[in-house]
């Protein structure tokens, strides 16, 4: 996905007239693709989409094979030809449809098609959120994006009643995206990170303690722990079943110097207190519901000459200068959806995805830290980002800090 989106209404060199008529194909554009995007749920929910993929079929074959309506079922198709979704062959009668090769892993598995999947839930959020948005109006609304996407697409999984087959998923943080972990990283891929951190490698490699939290998989930390064996590494996650699969990772690997534990970042041991050399946080905190109260828990297990890495989402400028930026778009939607409006989010301060450069470090700053390098950096997974099409996290800000 290209991460920078054209409006032709928006070039200099129409005059008010042509922009008036680029404008007005621009809104039926996106009129006409929430239709098709909506047809595009309803396949992906019904399987349709993962058995077009697997040959060409007849209406009333690829409704045998999904056990789905015929007379819905033509409908559908029509609207996803129409939609260049998927194609009509010619010549064939009766008419029988398929979809292209390049178009199976977008629509199967792709970033997109999986987020598509929540519009759904979206939708229903539309009248509360306008509520909340009301000067007079409720402060929030409950609300939980990550189990409304597992829910969305443990339904996927369940509401076809046909032949075609699921893909088992588990994601970084739990959100249920289909995408398959990705490898352990080789140090060559992730050294240029965490050489940006002044005197952290020299420090690894004589030994220190380092804290990884919401760590996921422990992907990373399991690379750091084979490359500098004199170090002890540590990483809690919320999620069991992520741990789960992190310590039987650790396990096959025979590695001795890394283990997992569930942990709540808003509520961290006590005995935590004052350990930590080095303490990691890599998208994460935009989940954390309370982030000032974990901010401070981070300040609270880091050694007093200590170092933290913050690595989120963010953008450093004006809203002006990320117009059609694909990235911004899809960051702030889930901050307007998600994060902002929920009752207990109002609570306390959130950062969003797209958190601003400026206002990261003042929060950062408020709760302790001296931020001393913040500085775009590309994600020590840009290459599984680019193989599922997420356009969110290929640009973000790594926050080096140190405690005031």
């Amino acid at each position: 996905m290209s991460n920078k989106l054209s409006y032709p209404d928006c070039s200099p060199n129409l005059d008010d007239d042509g922009k008036m008529k680029a404008f007005d194909d621009r809104i039926n554009g996106i009129l006409t693709s929430t239709f098709t995007g909506l047809g595009i749920v309803i396949g992906s929910k019904l399987k349709l989409l993962e058995i077009l993929s697997t040959g060409k079929f007849t209406c009333e074959e690829l409704g045998q094979k999904a056990k789905v309506k015929e007379h819905y079922l033509k409908e559908w198709l029509s609207l996803m030809v129409s939609g260049g979704i998927i194609d009509s062959i010619n010549n064939e009668v009766p008419e029988k449809y398929t979809l292209p090769e390049y178009r199976k892993k977008t629509l199967v598995n792709g970033f997109g098609t999986q987020f598509m999947l929540m519009t759904p839930e979206y939708s229903k959020l539309v009248p509360k959120l306008i509520a909340c948005m009301k000067i007079n109006g409720p402060d929030g609304y409950e609300f939980d994006p990550h189990t409304a996407r597992m829910r969305a697409n443990a339904e996927s999984e369940g509401e076809g009643e046909g032949e075609g087959h699921g893909h088992g998923h588990k994601s970084k943080h739990g959100h249920g995206h289909k995408h398959v972990h990705p490898k352990i990283p080789d140090w060559s891929k992730v050294k240029k990170t965490y050489e940006s951190v002044p005197n952290l490698v020299q420090r690894l490699e004589k030994g220190i303690n380092a804290l990884d939290l919401g760590c996921g998989n422990g992907h990373l930390f399991i690379t750091l722990a084979k490359q500098f064996p004199n170090s002890t590494f540590q990483g809690a996650d919320p999620f069991a079943e992520a741990i789960e699969d992190a310590n039987k990772e650790v396990k096959e690997l025979g590695l001795k110097n890394v283990s997992f534990s569930v942990a709540d970042v808003l509520a961290l041991p006590e005995e935590w207190t004052g350990k930590f050399d080095y303490v990691h946080a890599s998208r994460m905190l935009h989940h954390v519901k309370k982030p000032m109260t974990a901010l401070q828990q981070f300040v609270k297990v880091l050694k007093p000459d200590g170092t933290f890495s913050l690595f989120e989402g963010g953008v450093d400028g004006f809203d002006r200068d990320f117009v059609g930026d694909v990235s911004t778009i899809f960051s702030k939607f889930n901050d307007l959806f998600c994060f902002g409006p929920t009752a207990e989010f109002n609570k306390e301060h959130t950062v969003g995805l797209g958190l601003n450069k400026k206002d990261a470090i003042k929060i950062l700053e408020g709760v302790g830290f001296k931020v001393l390098v913040p500085e775009y950096q590309p994600s020590n997974e840009d290459t599984h980002c680019e193989e599922s099409g997420n356009p969110i996290f290929r640009r973000f800000i790594h926050y080096v800090c140190t405690l005031n």
